[in-house]
């Protein structure tokens, strides 16, 4: 069964339990995202195939909002996903403990390296193994690297005048790293995400931490004026509360482009949940424009130019 048809079937059951005076608004049974999402958690659980928590949360979460119903007034106050993601992540705690006794006892299987923690990876990509082709073109992209550019930590080298080890470069250890997985990682592209809980076993925390305070933070922080009417805005349980709110915010677009903005995007977004807008039937092109449109005007005003 299709995810829409267990959302229907959970909305219909939700309407024969909440049919009285006090859970009727305007003649239609008032149902909230959190009831729906309580309902559903064995379905959501027995039928997600992926191994990403978020990508679930967004499939339902979108799927929810196509599946329209005249009958309902859909309450959407910010749902908890707590209960789905704690048995989410004790049905891929047991897929793993299988997956683990299989390659104990299959000796065909590829069998993990000593990298693979019990901790909680940052990326998906790992479930996909490489070739040993792939770790040959790992190799050649350190290869066309300009070795007299590598980078060295300071904590690599006080660790190296304090002990008998080899000094290597950040680039050597992610090779090293790259070069030991039996999966696909981003590593393999030389990339360092130190959200990424692996690189505890490649890096000291002393050099964790020096990576971390190298360079400018990637993002620009939110000053005073913007964070406000952000935590306004994070106080507003409907749609309607949006809408109205963003009608109030006083700003000169010319000057204050961001606020310009921020104001388009919450009275257009509110209005179409207002009007349960259901895109489902709507051409791909449109769907895109409808849900991505915030970003069609955000550089507006800016210094930056968008090009496609």
């Amino acid at each position: 069964m299709a995810r829409s048809e267990h959302i229907k079937k959970a909305i219909a059951n939700l309407t024969n339990n909440n049919n009285n005076n006090d859970n009727v608004i305007d003649g239609k049974v008032s149902i909230s995202y959190q009831q729906i999402i309580d309902s559903l958690v064995e379905v959501i659980i027995e039928n997600e195939e992926g191994d990403v928590f978020n990508d679930l949360v967004t499939k339902w979460t979108r799927d929810i909002e196509a599946t329209r119903c005249d009958e309902i007034q859909l309450i959407r106050r910010k749902p908890s996903w707590k209960v789905i993601e704690a048995e989410f992540k004790k049905k891929h705690n047991s897929i793993s403990g299988n997956n683990n006794d299989e390659s104990t006892t299959n000796p065909n299987l590829p069998k993990k390296t000593s990298h693979t923690t019990k901790k909680k990876l940052n990326t998906s990509s790992l479930n996909h193994g490489i070739t040993e082709e792939e770790k040959a073109r790992v190799q050649k992209l350190f290869d066309e690297m300009d070795k007299s550019k590598l980078w060295i930590l300071e904590e690599t080298k006080r660790a190296a005048a304090n002990e008998v080890v080899e000094v290597l470069s950040v680039e050597e250890k992610i090779l090293k790293f790259a070069s030991s997985c039996n999966f696909r990682h981003p590593s393999q592209l030389f990339i360092l995400d130190l959200t990424d809980k692996h690189w505890e076993n490649v890096f000291t925390q002393k050099e964790i931490q020096e990576l971390e305070e190298t360079g400018d933070k990637v993002l620009v922080p939110v000053d005073d004026a913007n964070e406000e009417k952000l935590n306004e805005l994070n106080e507003l349980n409907t749609a309607e509360d949006v809408y109205n709110y963003s009608r109030t915010i006083n700003h000169n677009p010319k000057e204050q482009p961001w606020q310009a903005w921020f104001t388009m995007t919450l009275m257009k977004t509110a209005y179409q949940f207002i009007h349960n807008v259901n895109i489902s039937t709507y051409l791909e092109s449109d769907k895109q424009y409808l849900l991505w449109g915030l970003l069609n005007d955000i550089f507006t005003g800016s210094n930056i130019a968008a090009h496609e």
